[in-house]
């Protein structure tokens, strides 16, 4: 599953949180359920920052795209502590 959000988060990744916030997968605990949220969340994240330096340039968009990767980086941190259940 978690394999699977990071691969969602470089779609459109509405569609594969709704359908986890929903019920999800039979089953999966609510901290394998929102761990799942945050890794895709996190993934998206990071792919966004790469999408505004390359069409955005690095120039005009180095600092979105850096608060973009710590948001990413901040995500999958939160993540692992939720897994491991410190959060």
């Amino acid at each position: 599953m978690y394999v699977l959000a990071a691969i969602t988060g470089v779609t459109d990744i509405n569609p594969f949180v709704l359908s986890l916030a929903q019920g999800g997968v039979a089953d999966m605990s609510l901290r394998a359920l929102a761990t799942a949220i945050l890794i895709a969340v996190a993934s998206n994240n990071m792919l966004n920052a790469c999408y505004a330096l390359l069409f955005g340039g690095v120039r005009a968009c180095l600092r979105p795209a850096l608060v973009l990767f710590g948001l990413g980086l901040a995500g999958l941190v939160a993540a692992l502590l939720y897994l491991q259940g410190i959060g």
